[in-house]
């Protein structure tokens, strides 16, 4: 019986333990980590950079903190940069960042990297730099990385603003258009929000930003191949007009950008949902849910919704031929 009470007496003091603040458990910061945060709160952009490269240098390459460090030293570079206008400093920026992201993807700065490297290859690094040293497409690759791999809304809202503005330099204010009417809708309260209505007014004066379509802006941006920003764009106006028609074609526009990012059970849930909620689709979800039971060898399933597709002379004109064609597909294949 004793026995019995002290193992309970124990397990009370064990999971006391447990329960004490994560705090607690925290890594020591070690003093160059320390000294380095402090030099770039107050803007000695030199002094942390030393600080950061000192504990770069002095550490085995498992230690922690070394993704923070590779970083800040990225970070301290663009300002140092910026200040002495030497695009050495920028080419330096570009191996910190690229090592950053390629040993440790799952970090929690990969965003900030991702940034900090799409905003160098896009021009906007505040440094002279060579013609060749300048990659647009490059940088919307690191800038779209930075928005679908961060947690952080300020990132993203930068990723997408950025986007819109290396499309204006690429004389892409079509493409430009779509990512500032986007992050208006998305981030409305950020203040790159603000700066993205007033660009728009430059390039497309027409758009009176507080009468945004969600569902044109989602279509624009699911047909331009921004899977991931349509599917968002598709859920606000899923909020925005609830038991409406526009609701209902997003719900099922929802299903198709799963689809594209060959997320298939999510696709097949929404796009069943849409097919339920949704029928004056004029037989695009009848099409999108066979099309995608076919890619998930569900074929009996498939030919029935074809048939549904196929066999409504007031469905689009272009669902009756796709569907048919698909059909006749899967019938030869089966011989």
């Amino acid at each position: 019986m004793f026995r019995s009470a002290f193992l309970k007496f124990t397990a009370i003091v064990f999971l006391f333990n447990l329960s004490a603040p994560l705090s607690s458990f925290a890594l020591k910061i070690p003093k160059e980590i320390a000294e380095g945060r402090k030099y770039f709160e107050k803007k000695e952009y030199i002094n942390s950079k030393e600080q950061y490269e000192m504990y770069l240098h002095k550490v085995p390459a498992d230690a922690p903190f070394l993704d923070e460090t590779l970083l800040m030293i990225g970070k301290n570079l663009d300002y140092v940069a910026r200040k002495v206008k030497d695009p050495y400093f920028i080419r330096q920026q570009r191996d910190m960042l690229s090592k950053l992201i390629n040993k440790y993807p799952e970090s929690i700065h990969i965003g900030e990297a991702y940034i900090y490297l799409g905003q160098s290859y896009g021009g906007f690094s505040g440094v002279e730099l060579i013609e060749s040293e300048i990659d647009y497409q490059r940088a919307l690759n690191y800038l779209e990385s930075a928005y679908r791999k961060s947690r952080d809304k300020s990132i993203k809202a930068k990723a997408m603003f950025m986007m819109g503005q290396i499309y204006q330099k690429m004389e892409l204010n079509f493409k430009a258009k779509e990512y500032y009417l986007a992050l208006i809708d998305i981030f409305p309260n950020s203040e790159l929000a603000k700066e993205a209505s007033q660009l728009l007014k430059d390039i497309a004066p027409e758009y009176d930003v507080t009468k945004i379509n969600l569902v044109t802006v989602g279509k624009q941006l699911l047909d331009g191949g921004e899977y991931d920003l349509a599917l968002l764009v598709f859920e606000r106006a899923i909020k925005k007009y609830p038991d409406t028609e526009r609701a209902h074609y997003s719900l099922m526009m929802k299903g198709v950008c799963y689809l594209w990012l060959k997320r298939m059970e999510d696709a097949e849930n929404t796009l069943r949902q849409a097919y339920r909620q949704y029928r004056n689709s004029k037989g695009e979800t009848d099409f999108y849910l066979a099309f995608l039971l076919e890619h998930r060898n569900k074929v009996l399933e498939a030919k029935k919704f074809y048939k549904i597709a196929s066999g409504d002379a007031d469905n689009y004109k272009w669902v009756i031929r796709q569907s048919k064609r698909r059909l006749e597909n899967l019938k030869r294949n089966k011989k």
